[in-house]
């Protein structure tokens, strides 16, 4: 009578080594690339929790009597750029705004470029002149408050090579 080989004393403790190897491997990655605080509405994340319904109903009271117009910029490498934004309520009135824009990167924030100064001209809100450092893609974001009501706003943009 023939004996029949059986493996699964062999295949669980590679199964086992396996898994703590890939859960080891995890936990070097995760200590070696730590995640950077996130950006989104221009707050440390607490905050955000914290606060996100009020923020939502501040966003929607701000659609109900504004209308913000956004021309995405053209980046180029070390090449001035300008942020422009129309900003109006429903009646098609210029209203005074309180704008700051931040671009940054999605991966770090090393490179963020916060801009606070806008010169207004009628409804048209035309920021001081920036360049950006690096090619490649930019996350352009914006907080405007008008009259006790603030919305946020945010888009991707990319920047080329500069311009020769």
């Amino acid at each position: 009578m023939k004996k029949e080989k059986n493996f699964y004393l062999i295949g669980l403790p590679i199964f086992g080594a396996a898994l703590i190897g890939g859960l080891s491997m995890m936990i070097y990655v995760a200590i070696k690339n730590p995640v950077e605080m996130d950006s989104s509405y221009m707050m440390p994340y607490r905050e955000l929790d914290k606060n996100f319904n009020d923020i939502a109903e501040s966003g929607r009271k701000f659609d109900e009597k504004y209308v913000v117009g956004i021309s995405k910029p053209l980046l180029h490498k070390n090449t001035p750029a300008n942020l422009e934004l129309n900003i109006t309520d429903k009646t098609g009135a210029a209203v005074d705004a309180n704008i700051t824009a931040l671009l940054t990167r999605p991966d770090t924030s090393k490179h963020d470029i916060k801009i606070t100064d806008f010169n207004k001209t009628a409804a048209k809100y035309l920021s001081k002149p920036f360049s950006v450092t690096l090619e490649g893609r930019w996350k352009v974001m914006y907080k405007i408050e008008v009259g006790g009501v603030q919305k946020f706003i945010d888009f991707e943009a990319f920047a080329n090579k500069a311009i020769q």
